[in-house]
């Protein structure tokens, strides 16, 4: 199955400077707006009805709301544009268009940014790196509108190549098949929780791994509920 992950090989890139025409995308309302620390529906509503979620990962700086194209969108538009939907090669976390936040598995992607550790998710790139991995907090995703975050805990990361597909699976027919998507993923996992939190529900982070631009390596840490 092609895909986002197979096709975000030609966009998803670390970037090591700041390009002078992009606009920032931890500003949210204007320049003087600091890093979000929670989901204030109002303004992120105002600001764009295309964020779905807020997310918030404790113990790290990375506090960011996730958006989801328009049906009239390319399927990767908020990899390549900021939240209020201009051009930016920063691009904003996005969930993959084929799942929703109560699929039974969820897909974010993110650029990570080498000298920002407020946009994208630099804060994960390297988890699958065990010691990296084990520093982790738990993951708050808030709905859009609720006031109340679903708490994800890490479950394992991994590092893949752009073409993995295993991860682009949504929906699971039984507990067994899903238990058997979780075997295959820790197959390639090179860190895992020492105790599997339960799995209800899952949602994988997605970035690249490396700090050179333009490689192939995918950083994946699965969460789960």
């Amino acid at each position: 199955m092609s895909g986002i992950l197979g096709a975000w090989a030609t966009h998803s890139e670390s970037h090591s400077t700041k390009p002078e025409h992009a606009s920032h995308p931890k500003r949210l309302l204007d320049e003087n707006t600091p890093p979000e620390t929670g989901a204030d529906w109002e303004n992120l509503q105002q600001l764009n009805p295309d964020i779905v979620a807020f997310l918030e990962l404790t113990k790290s700086s990375l506090s960011q709301p996730i958006l989801t194209p328009r049906d009239t969108d390319d399927k990767e538009f908020y990899l390549c544009h900021n939240r209020n939907r201009q051009p930016d090669p920063y691009g904003c976390l996005q969930l993959d268009y084929r799942c929703n936040l109560f699929s039974d598995h969820a897909l974010v992607y993110g650029h990570h940014i080498l000298d920002d550790e407020y946009v994208g998710l630099g804060t994960i790139y390297r988890a699958y790196e065990p010691e990296v991995f084990q520093s982790l907090g738990t993951l708050k995703i808030t709905p859009k509108g609720s006031a109340d975050p679903l708490i994800y805990f890490p479950l394992l990361a991994c590092k893949v190549d752009a073409s993995y597909t295993t991860i682009q699976r949504f929906e699971f027919e039984s507990a067994h098949e899903k238990a058997a998507w979780i075997g295959e993923l820790q197959r390639y996992a090179s860190a895992r929780a020492e105790t599997s939190p339960l799995s209800d529900h899952l949602i994988t982070l997605c970035t690249c791994s490396s700090d050179v631009t333009g490689q192939r390596d995918r950083t994946l840490v699965v969460f789960a509920r």
